[in-house]
């Protein structure tokens, strides 16, 4: 994260991850990140979403994966 964010911003992000950690469970975040790289994302907010999605009646990634949106 340092790499592509900068070295402040990419040591937050990692802080920010950490806690995560500790609120999910580290064997649910590790699941979330790769989900998210799955998906392209490498933004802490994705990682954060994808750990609340299960709340959620259908899952975002099962939602992303069923095509382009269409206004």
């Amino acid at each position: 994260m340092i790499e592509r964010q900068g070295r402040q911003p990419g040591t937050r992000a990692m802080v920010t991850l950490i806690r995560m950690g500790r609120e999910f469970g580290y064997e649910k975040l590790t699941a979330a990140i790769e989900q998210a790289l799955d998906l392209g994302c490498e933004d802490v907010a994705a990682i954060r979403h994808l750990l609340i999605s299960d709340q959620y009646s259908t899952p975002l990634a099962s939602r992303l994966r069923s095509g382009p949106c269409r206004v």
